[in-house]
């Protein structure tokens, strides 16, 4: 089994550096060119049977919707796959929540179970995470391929689940709007990492190489 865990395309508030949290942003004009080039590189690797789950907010279900066109599946939606509420800290960017909740901040970042005010533990959403992925891939027979849209944290944590690692090693996973992990199940029961941060950035930089080769 395959499992895609693609993170939906870029927003304004990404752009701007803004924590989005469950806040409903639909995706900009440069994430909606980047989940076409992420359809169309799926589109390629995905061969036979396969089965979309999106996140119900706006800019994850834009890319499954995007996604599912070009594949022919129908997303489902899942409101498990959220991304981690932030609460206080929604729509502020890193360097305004390190200046007004410095000490909450650092205390949510280095102790998983911490309790903030208003925000998901970084153990609540690899819970949550985990348990959403558990369920939807036992649904499914173990030659089927799975493509899971959803948040740059759900989807760290999850990795770092997968990697036996605590999920306040988060922020050591590069993740790009549009981009996507394969994780796959082994023969003997455990899930690998095959790879990561496969982004829009180096298809379209591949392309234009390769257009200057034909080119010259």
């Amino acid at each position: 089994m395959r499992v895609f865990l693609v993170r939906h395309g870029e927003t304004e508030w990404n752009s701007e550096g803004r924590w989005q949290g469950q806040e409903d942003i639909c995706l900009n004009e440069r994430g909606i060119e980047q989940v076409n080039t992420t359809a169309r590189t799926l589109g390629d690797l995905i061969n036979g049977r396969a089965t979309i789950y999106t996140s119900d907010l706006r800019r994850a279900k834009q890319t499954a919707e995007i996604l599912g066109k070009e594949l022919q599946i129908v997303p489902i939606e899942d409101r498990a796959l959220r991304e981690c509420d932030f609460g206080l800290w929604n729509g502020m960017t890193l360097d305004e929540i390190k200046r007004g909740c410095y000490k909450a901040f650092y205390r949510w970042v280095y102790t998983p179970e911490a309790e903030v005010e208003k925000t998901e533990s970084l153990n609540a959403v690899q819970k949550r995470a985990y348990t959403s992925f558990t369920n939807i891939t036992r649904s499914h027979y173990q030659n089927e391929t799975i493509v899971i849209v959803s948040h740059a944290l759900w989807i760290k944590v999850l990795i770092c689940k997968i990697l036996g690692s605590e999920p306040n090693n988060y922020y050591k996973i590069e993740l790009d709007n549009g981009s996507f992990a394969i994780a796959e199940l082994h023969d003997r029961g455990y899930w690998k990492l095959d790879c990561l941060n496969i982004s829009p950035r180096f298809w379209i930089m591949w392309g234009r190489e390769r257009e200057s080769q034909c080119n010259p």
